[in-house]
């Protein structure tokens, strides 16, 4: 007898025990109803006629304030009066009063659905989430009313802890700016804004420093005093080693980012293309050079001195053209004529540029920058314009010696046809 009585405590302590787990395991979950799951009605008993079937995402992530989309599937009934009008509602759990305000619910039917089994719909809907990070709760409601504002206003208490929706809203990831004030600089800076929101940052202070400084302690003390965790820098890449040595020195733990670029910058072009056919004695050589502005600052100043001469010699011809003004981003044209010596014997030329930029009026900038260009042109032995008339005159001279010969044939045989006693075959 006392072993059967030791085996029931045992069952009864094991069952104890299952209830206790099984009730912890509930309290836990006591957040969110399991779906498919009913309404909660104005007085906050829930209401079977009106059901929340299933959502894209009971358990929604958000940034602050972001705005998400989920999509409800419902069914609603009349359970006595078929024309009975009815109304369903998600409530916001950060509504700040009761009856909510107008931003903190959302109609999600507003009509008559008949007897059961009525109406079944879906329906998407647009979220607004808090601002402040935290975990907050959806209910799912139905009521009455003659129309949905004098339905919601029905709900004058706050309801039941358990949801049919839960969103998690987590802080984004925030990011100041270190930007070079420079033309440059800053249509750089606007590109970077736009590509550190997509990845979910939220910008909260821009700091200017002047281009050409070394100096940077202040402009890092301000950008540190910003509290952000990420700074990304926007600055040219001779001066990213100072930039970094007064971080270093301020202690910053954060992500600093860099995205560089070049003050005075740009590229050259020539019109080769059109410069491929062979020159003759004494034509032009009409060459062009593109210069495009793609650095930070504008170019004040942009010279190119060109040279023309046979390989490996000294140069025949020498020209200077200048540029002013380039902006950051525009492209301008200088060109070039040089006239093929009337002495050239077939040969190639040379064409060489070299195109220098500077930023600052007169060639007074401390930036400076510049460029190379090398390109061939031939000019042969025969100009192209005398090619055609030889020719022709070699075709013509062939046909005026055969036209000869041919008469001269025709002329010894009509002889030889008017005196019987010529020897054949004799001239």
């Amino acid at each position: 007898m006392l072993r059967n009585l030791r085996q029931v405590v045992a069952v009864v302590l094991a069952g104890i025990l299952v209830l206790v787990c099984v009730g912890r395991a509930g309290a836990e979950d006591n957040t969110l109803f399991p779906l498919p799951w009913k309404a909660y009605g104005s007085d906050g008993n829930l209401r079977q006629q009106a059901i929340l079937n299933s959502v894209s995402n009971q358990k929604i992530s958000a940034y602050p304030g972001e705005t998400v989309y989920v999509t409800t599937f419902f069914s609603v009934y009349n359970m006595a009066n078929p024309l009975e009008r009815q109304q369903l509602f998600l409530i916001d759990s950060w509504t700040p009063q009761w009856p909510p305000p107008a931003d903190y619910y959302y109609v999600i039917y507003d009509g008559v659905p008949g007897l059961a089994p009525g109406t079944s719909q879906a329906l998407e809907v647009p979220i607004k989430a808090p601002v402040i990070p935290g975990t907050y709760y959806l209910w799912f409601c139905s009521t009455t009313g003659f129309n949905a504002q004098t339905a919601i206003n029905s709900f004058s208490n706050i309801l039941p802890p358990i949801a049919h929706m839960m969103i998690t809203v987590t802080p984004r990831d925030s990011v100041a700016f270190l930007v070079s004030d420079s033309p440059g600089g800053k249509s750089t800076y606007g590109w970077v804004a736009g590509q550190s929101i997509k990845e979910g940052m939220v910008p909260i202070g821009t700091v200017y420093y002047t281009p050409g400084v070394q100096y940077f302690a202040a402009s890092v003390e301000s950008m540190t005093a910003i509290k952000s965790r990420i700074i990304w820098v926007i600055c040219a890449d001779e001066e990213r080693p100072s930039i970094e040595k007064e971080f270093r020195k301020s202690g910053f733990v954060g992500e600093i980012r860099y995205t560089e670029g070049k003050y005075i910058s740009f590229t050259v072009s020539d019109n080769i293309s059109e410069l491929s056919a062979p020159f003759a004695k004494g034509d032009i050589v009409r060459y062009r050079l593109f210069v495009s502005n793609t650095g930070w600052l504008p170019l004040d100043v942009v010279t190119t001195d060109f040279s023309v001469s046979r390989p490996g010699l000294a140069p025949l011809w020498t020209d200077t053209k200048s540029l002013t003004a380039l902006p950051v981003g525009a492209t301008a044209t200088t060109e070039m004529n040089w006239p093929v010596p009337q002495s050239t014997d077939g040969s190639e030329y040379l064409i060489k540029s070299i195109t220098s930029g500077f930023e600052g009026p007169g060639k007074s900038g401390i930036s400076y920058h510049a460029e190379k260009m090398t390109t061939i042109v031939t000019a042969p032995k025969f100009p192209n314009s005398l090619i055609i008339p030889i020719v022709l005159g070699i075709v013509a001279l062939g046909l005026i010696g055969a036209i000869v010969v041919s008469s001269r044939r025709k002329s010894a045989g009509k002889v030889r046809r008017g005196n019987p006693n010529h020897p054949a075959g004799r001239r």
